[in-house]
């Protein structure tokens, strides 16, 4: 009968068919001291991690033994940010940079920093245009242009209302939209009910705010003022007209209905009357008109409406009634004209502009596009009819143009007008993010559109085809990044967009690389600054190449950051000016040296660095080990005679991964530190793999420890050995000094799995079996 383990009588266990089973090993001689003694054949070995490999093709630090030195070298980063853990895919991507620009190959050199103007008035910008060699920027109703040393601002005019848009047309002018923001009634409360009519606040169907004035006609007689408001005495002798939204229930013509501005209370002398356009029954229109003569409008106390003709017991709703002005235009001596164009009530007012050609297109809220050859007073021409784009509910944003198309985004899509002036959509796939889609930024760059949507996203358009271009998608644990796309615009060679990072912005350059020979989107961080939200951005080449971003905030300045004036020598660019203050830095992906799972210890770094000698002009190397802490390694200067610079790691540096932050510092800002390649030298601690080697013994009448005769047959013996052989998992195993464990049965190099030892006279074969263990722990 089989006897089952017992550490007293046995050298070692077998588990087979759920009973271990003891064993004996083979014996072998030895000499210790002049005395021959024996000891069973018994090793217990560490397996060598990697197996040995013969380098072939050129030789690099790839092929350093890795149990021995294990080397990372980096030498170009253009892939772009984003890589939190190393990837062997896409070896040129680094974690993340603030302020330092990796975009060009082989370098990792300092940004550009950026520089405050102040603003006027602390008003935020709004519009900017170049024109006539001089760049103009809008700061609400105060239009500006940069002066001659490139550092300051000069008053061009004051407006009346803040200017929205500024575009140049093939005229000669730049054409100048304002949109007021002077309440003349916010309709937020009844009005004063008239003989014919009972008004009261709807809070139910209203346009702005929480409320409309709401007037419910009964037996309207000719002439009769429906409702009014009186209000404390306002000059809107400035303005050129008015806008309100309006509602009626039934079909309304032309001048039938009529605004009433008054100097008396009550409405009942009006200095001013404004004929409302033609209504739809049912629909809320926004309708701009023009004031007949503006200067009676010095001291209005009240206003109402009234029905002027073809009078009906209708319902009426008012609401967000303004006062505003009519666009301007600008000629090359800077000579200002204010439109007064008026075939059409509208025809004089514009929020934004858009030229396409030969065609100025113009919008007024919320939806609607009117077309004019010539906007200007000089030929008298109207504007076109009404082009509506797709439905109220959402607003026009902005207006783009490849100089052949009129591209128009909303809130929730973006459209365009095919050549016979038909609305055509152009971006479907935006719509799901309506709910957050607010910026009017979007840009025509390289032959794309390029809009941003939502709360981070970012769309590319190229002809019919979508491409995702949001920078929050090419990063992963990085919350910097995963602000709204707030501005895009771009220069020859780089996208740039303006991402929303709380009460700071992020500089984005983007576009396409060929990349280890396939093209793909890259983007590089290149600077952060506070800034309390984006308005616009753009790139001028007026006085300096910059890419100026204005701010959401009038109490934040205006910024510019210096663009190359040339990609070629990016370090010696005429433009350059890094900053010599302030943490600026890249950050390296985790590094696990393709092997995630194992500890290591970084022993040094070495880099080599591109910029001449000089104590100020260095980089700074910190590490991490993990998720750790940053801890300063030292400063990576080199000497005059060599740029080849090395630091040692004192402290205990081992973890799974290793990580890499270089801090650029530089004493003048025209000169940069430049850091072209690292290499990060380690010591791999691999999980050990534990083998035992041993021979076992498979024979009948065996004598166990204590010297008795075994029940165990060689036959048994050999059954537990060739199941543990061909076990699909790991088999129980009693070790020589009693310790359990789980093993896995491998080959014995050189050897064979079993050998004749002997054979006995009416005894079976003894079999000697040679086996290699390896120690697996399942728990």
């Amino acid at each position: 009968m089989p006897e089952t383990y017992d550490s007293a009588k046995h050298d070692i266990g077998l588990k087979y068919s759920g009973t271990t089973y003891g064993l004996m090993l083979a014996q072998e001689e030895y000499e210790y001291n002049g005395v021959k003694n024996t000891r069973p054949v018994y090793q217990t070995l560490i397996d060598e991690y990697i197996a040995e490999q013969q380098a072939t093709g050129q030789p690099g630090y790839e092929h350093l033994p890795v149990e021995k030195e294990l080397s990372f070298v980096q030498s170009s980063y253009r892939s772009g940010f984003g890589q939190e853990f190393y990837d062997a895919l896409d070896p040129e991507r680094y974690n993340t940079s603030i302020g330092m620009d990796l975009r060009h190959k082989g370098m990792a050199i300092l940004s550009n920093e950026e520089t405050g103007l102040a603003v006027p008035s602390t008003t935020a910008p709004t519009a900017w245009c170049e024109f006539n060699d001089e760049l103009y920027v809008a700061f609400g109703i105060y239009l500006r242009k940069l002066n001659g040393s490139g550092n300051g601002w000069t008053a061009v005019k004051t407006f009346t209302s803040p200017i929205t848009d500024m575009k140049v047309f093939a005229d000669g002018y730049m054409y100048i939209a304002v949109e007021s923001t002077q309440i003349i009634e916010d309709c937020e409360d009844a009005w004063t009910s008239g003989a014919d009519a009972t008004a009261s606040l709807d809070t139910g169907d209203y346009k702005v705010g929480s409320g409309s004035c709401k007037l419910v006609g009964a037996g309207v007689n000719l002439g009769a003022i429906l409702a009014y408001e009186n209000f404390s005495s306002t000059d809107f002798s400035s303005f050129t007209g008015i806008s309100l939204w309006i509602k009626s229930s039934v079909t309304v013509a032309a001048a039938d209905l009529v605004l009433a501005l008054d100097d008396t209370n009550n409405c009942v002398s009006p200095v001013e009357s404004i004929s409302i356009p033609a209504l739809t029954a049912g629909k809320w229109t926004k309708i701009y008109a023009r004031m007949a003569d503006p200067s009676n409008c010095s001291a209005i106390v009240s206003v109402g409406l009234e029905y002027n003709a073809n009078v009906a017991d209708t319902t009426i709703h008012l609401d967000d009634i303004r006062a505003e002005s009519s666009y301007w235009y600008m000629d090359t001596g800077e000579n200002f004209t204010q439109s007064d164009l008026s075939v059409a009530p509208h025809d004089s007012f514009a929020k934004y502009f858009q030229p396409v050609g030969a065609t100025m297109w113009k919008h007024l809220s919320v939806h609607n596009l009117y077309s004019a050859t010539d906007p200007s007073n000089i030929g008298g021409a109207n504007w076109s009819g009404v082009t509506e784009v797709d439905t109220p509910n959402y607003d026009i944003l902005k207006l783009l143009s490849n100089g052949t198309t009129l591209v128009i985004k909303k809130e929730d899509r973006t459209f365009y007008l095919d050549t016979s002036g038909n609305v055509q959509i152009l971006i479907e796939e935006m719509k799901h993010l309506s709910a957050d889609t607010t910026g009017t930024s979007g840009t025509y760059w390289q032959g794309k559109y390029y809009i941003p949507c939502g709360a981070q996203s970012l769309i590319e358009y190229d002809g019919g085809t979508i491409s995702w271009r949001s920078p929050s998608k090419y990063s992963s644990s990085i919350s910097t990044f995963n602000g709204k796309v707030q501005a895009v615009t771009g220069d020859e060679e780089y996208l740039f967009a303006i991402i929303d990072n709380s009460s700071s912005v992020e500089v984005l350059a983007g576009r396409s690389e060929v990349i280890s020979g396939s093209t793909r989107w890259v983007w590089h961080p290149l600077q952060e600054f506070t800034l309390e939200g984006c308005s616009l951005a753009f790139v001028s080449s007026v006085y300096q190449k910059r890419l100026w971003v204005g701010s959401t905030s009038g109490s934040n300045n205006i910024f510019y950051i210096p663009l190359p004036a040339g990609y070629g020598d990016i370090v010696n660019d005429a433009n350059i000016k890094v900053p010599t203050s302030g943490t600026h830095y890249f950050e390296t992906p985790k590094l696990h040296y393709n092997f995630q799972g194992d500890l290591k210890t970084a022993i040094k770094i070495t880099v080599e660095l591109g910029h001449s000698w000089d104590t100020d002009i260095y980089f700074e190397c910190w590490s991490k080990m993990g998720d750790g802490s940053y801890v300063d390694v030292g400063d990576l200067k080199g000497t005059s005679g060599t740029r080849i610079a090395t630091l040692y790691f004192a402290a205990n540096t081992t973890d799974r991964n290793l990580q890499l932050k270089f801090v650029g510092k530089t004493d003048a800002s025209g000169t940069t530190p430049i850091l072209l390649w690292y290499d990060l030298r380690a010591i791999l601690y691999p999980t050990r793999r534990n083998l035992t080697a041993c021979t076992v013994r498979a024979a009948d009448n065996i004598k166990d420890k204590a010297g008795n005769t075994m029940s165990t047959t060689a036959a048994e013996i050999r059954t537990y050995l060739e199941a543990a052989r061909d076990a699909t998992y790991p088999v129980d195993f009693e070790d020589l000094w009693s310790t359990a464990k789980k093993v896995r049965v491998l080959a014995l190099r050189g050897q064979p799995f079993s050998t004749i030892h002997k054979q006995a006279k009416g005894e079976n074969i003894e079999e000697h079996f040679h086996l290699l263990l390896e120690e697996v722990r399942v728990a």
